[in-house]
């Protein structure tokens, strides 16, 4: 996965970028209203220093908000995967268009270490939305990454959990250090240890997380910024408690056709899942 690194013209503006992500994905009107992206050095700084006039709240657009209106049988909640259950069980529910196997998403499996990735890599972890890292491979990217923490703590505290749950959030590079990467967090669960959610409600929040994260990777992409490969873990696996292959199933559906990309844009949708050794 790569990117053009544009010259620089004085302070980086990001090129607001709308997608779609083919027919098989609308947004819920829950959606439409809690993502947001923060990923600009400077957007960063404001939301860790806790100032609300310069923070961005980007709302997530359906992509066919007025097919949904003219459809009375539509059902405008969250879509349930087919690796939840069933869509709708009402018979005059149309089923979502699948598009190519081109277009989805590509888990590739590896066993190493997530972290020893090449510079400006992308690394995805599962997050519950109170602003904690303290357990699991949450604590090795706190450890890893204070600064990416911080940022993430903030943006925790300036939101509800239930706005959160849902959304990611994709911070740039902060820590100094050779590495150089990226933390793209996933918020699956509105918080931890016995009060995690359910498992249902875990992959149902991370399906649209994850659609939100591919959007900004792909704004952050078309504004000019140099971006790696795309590494995860086992995400929900650990202490959520939610088996890996379900998650790996929710997103190899994700469909990202070629009219979401920007122009420009060269990306790749594999993304490589790691396992400890």
């Amino acid at each position: 996965m790569s990117g053009k690194k544009a010259p620089a013209a004085g302070p980086r503006q990001l090129k607001q970028t709308k997608l779609t992500f083919g027919s098989a994905f609308q947004s819920s009107p829950q959606q439409q209203n809690k993502n947001q992206r923060i990923s600009s050095k400077d957007d960063q700084d404001d939301l860790a220093s806790n100032n609300p006039e310069k923070f961005d709240v980007k709302s997530f657009a359906a992509s066919k908000s007025g097919e949904a209106a003219e459809s009375p049988g539509n059902d405008t909640s969250l879509p349930v995967s087919p690796a939840l259950g069933n869509v709708s069980n009402t018979p005059e529910t149309p089923i979502p268009t699948i598009a190519t196997q081109h277009s989805n998403l590509r888990v590739i499996e590896k066993v190493g270490d997530i972290f020893d990735a090449p510079r400006r890599s992308i690394l995805i972890h599962a997050c519950n939305a109170v602003g904690s890292w303290g357990g699991g491979i949450a604590l090795a990217f706190r450890e890893r990454y204070p600064d990416a923490y911080r940022i993430y703590n903030a943006h925790c505290k300036r939101s509800l959990p239930q706005r959160l749950v849902g959304t990611a959030l994709l911070i740039a590079p902060r820590d100094g250090t050779r590495r150089e990467h990226y933390v793209g967090c996933l918020f699956t669960s509105k918080r931890y240890g016995r009060n995690k959610d359910s498992p249902h409600d875990i992959l149902r929040a991370t399906e649209p997380a994850m659609k939100d994260l591919i959007e900004q990777i792909l704004a952050e992409m078309a504004s000019g910024e140099e971006v790696g490969e795309v590494r995860i873990c086992h995400i929900n696996s650990g202490l959520f408690a939610v088996p890996w292959m379900r998650s790996k199933s929710l997103i190899e559906g994700l469909q990202v056709g070629e009219e979401d990309i920007p122009e420009g844009v060269t990306f790749s949708r594999d993304i490589i899942a790691y396992a400890p050794e």
